[in-house]
């Protein structure tokens, strides 16, 4: 990988900047820590009614799976916080509070989270399983999108966005690999891993800017 390729990856990372020396070690210790993350699931385990059926992405918050509802017999994205992360209370924190603002949500261009478990492979998000690509996947195939097809993301993503603060949450982390296309070209927001809940007092929420360098306010 080129040093320029190499940049322009760090500067899509999610980054926290905080004024808390505390936040800042127990995120540094995290993601320098010498214990690699484990890979907690192989396809075919099971997650409480579950069936895991492959990997489908990893994040800073986390691997993401394709599995099988068995009792309700349909596909869901299963979300997990591996336990070399869970014991580092930031992480743990800001995983129950994308659950806690995704319950929130209820709108068809956002993903939908069914319910959070506790598991001894993790914490576990389970969520709406939609099949696509993001944006950032359609920009870096086909290159820059058409007015019109610009024109129908933004104003399905902004349906999507008012949804959200009106129901008194701030994703602050939107950019191009947080909004998902799906096969029928329905917009849908993702990725609540920063967002903040407005009515949340939680003093840890202040004091920290957080958001993506290419995209970040």
């Amino acid at each position: 990988m080129s040093a320029k390729a190499n940049k322009a990856d760090k500067l899509q990372s999610t980054v926290i900047i905080s004024d808390r020396f505390t936040e800042r070690r127990a995120l540094l210790s995290a993601r320098l820590s010498e214990e690699p993350v484990a890979e907690p699931l192989e396809p075919g385990s099971m997650v409480g009614r579950y069936l895991t059926l492959s990997r489908i992405g990893v994040g800073g918050m986390g691997i993401v799976y394709r599995a099988h509802d068995t009792e309700l017999n349909r596909t869901v994205a299963l979300k997990v916080l591996p336990p070399a992360l869970g014991k580092y209370p930031e992480y743990l924190k800001r995983f129950h509070t994308e659950a806690q603002a995704q319950a929130r949500l209820n709108s068809p261009h956002v993903v939908t989270l069914y319910e959070m478990m506790d598991h001894p492979v993790g914490q576990v998000l389970v969520l709406e399983y939609v099949e696509g690509e993001t944006l950032e996947s359609r920009l870096r195939h086909y290159g820059p999108l058409t007015v019109s097809d610009a024109v129908h993301v933004f104003e399905q993503a902004m349906r999507g966005v008012e949804h959200i603060h009106r129901m008194g949450v701030v994703h602050r982390d939107l950019k191009p690999s947080n909004i998902f296309i799906t096969r029928d070209g329905e917009i849908k927001l993702m990725d609540f891993g920063i967002a903040r809940i407005m009515d949340n007092r939680d003093p840890s929420q202040n004091g920290a800017m957080v958001g993506t360098l290419l995209y970040i306010s």
